[in-house]
C-alpha cells in the first residue's frame, strides 16, 4: 500500500506525464491562437441570426496564427524530447525557452507554409474542377498534388525537430530537414500518417484540439529521436569533463 502512494511509482509517473502533455498542448494552442481569437471575437457580427466575418479579417487572423505556428511546434517538440521523454526540467520552462530562441529564425518557415499552403490550395481547387468536368487530367493532377503535400508535410515535421536541436543558417537547416525526410522515407510516411490522424481527430472529436496535437508529437518523437541521434555530432570530451548535460544523446 505504501508503494501506491510513492510518487515514483508507475501510476503517478504516468499521470504526471499525461498532465505534462495536456498542459503543453494548452500552451501550444495559446501561443498561436490567442491573438487571432481576440481579433475574430471582437470583429464578428451577427446578421439575421447568422455569424458573419469579413473575409479580409479571416485572412488576417490566419496569417497571425501561421506566424508563430512553426516556433510553437518547434518548442513543443523540444519540450517533449527534453522534459517529457528524458525528465529534464519542466515543460513550461523548456517550451517558452525554445519558443524565444527559435521564433525569429522560424519566421522563414512561416512564410514557406503560407506560400506553399496557398499554392496547394489553388492547385487542389483546379484539380477538383477538372475532375468535376470529367477529365482524366484532374485525377492525375490531384494525385501529383497529394504527393507534393505529403513531401512538404514530412519536411516540416523534420524541420520542427531539426530547428529545435541544431543551430545553423535557415537554409542549411531546411535543406538538412529535406535530406533526412528523403533518407528515412518509411518513417516520414508513418509520421505524416500520425499527423493526418491528429487532424482528423481534432476535426471530429470535441476535445481533440487539446489532446491530439501534443499526443501526436509525442508519438512522432519516438520515431524521430533515434534519427536525430544519428545526425547529432558527438563531442570529443566526456560529459563529466564538460559539465554539460547532453540529454539529447540519450536513447
Amino acid at each position: 500500500m505504501k508503494g501506491f502512494f510513492n510518487l515514483d511509482n508507475p501510476f503517478f509517473r504516468f499521470m504526471s506525464k499525461t498532465f505534462d502533455v495536456l498542459w503543453l498542448n494548452v500552451q501550444w494552442l495559446f501561443t498561436f491562437l490567442l491573438i487571432p481569437g481576440i481579433l475574430l471575437s471582437a470583429t464578428t457580427k451577427e446578421i439575421a441570426g447568422e455569424i458573419v466575418v469579413e473575409p479580409a479579417l479571416m485572412i488576417l487572423a490566419l496569417v497571425l496564427a501561421i506566424i508563430p505556428f512553426p516556433a510553437a511546434c518547434i518548442a513543443m517538440y523540444y519540450a517533449i524530447a527534453k522534459s517529457v521523454r528524458r525528465d529534464r526540467s519542466y515543460v513550461t520552462k523548456e517550451y517558452w525557452k525554445s519558443f524565444r530562441q527559435n521564433f525569429v529564425q522560424s519566421l522563414g518557415l512561416s512564410v514557406l507554409i503560407m506560400i506553399i499552403g496557398y499554392l496547394l490550395y489553388i492547385d487542389f481547387q483546379y484539380a477538383q474542377n477538372q475532375m468535376e468536368a470529367g477529365t482524366n487530367m484532374g485525377s492525375i493532377l490531384f494525385g501529383a498534388f497529394m504527393v507534393i503535400a505529403f513531401l512538404f508535410s514530412g519536411t516540416m515535421i523534420y524541420a520542427f525537430a531539426v530547428f529545435s536541436r541544431f543551430t545553423n543558417r535557415f537554409f542549411v537547416l531546411l535543406r538538412t530537414s529535406m535530406i533526412i525526410a528523403f533518407r528515412h522515407m518509411g518513417f516520414t510516411f508513418l509520421m505524416v500518417l500520425v499527423l493526418v490522424a491528429c487532424v482528423i481527430g481534432c476535426y471530429f472529436v470535441l476535445p481533440g484540439p487539446i489532446i491530439f496535437p501534443a499526443l501526436a508529437m509525442l508519438i512522432i518523437s519516438f520515431m524521430m529521436e533515434p534519427i536525430m541521434i544519428k545526425y547529432t555530432p558527438v563531442p570529443e570530451d566526456s560529459e563529466e569533463e564538460s559539465g554539460e548535460d547532453r540529454w539529447w544523446l540519450e536513447k
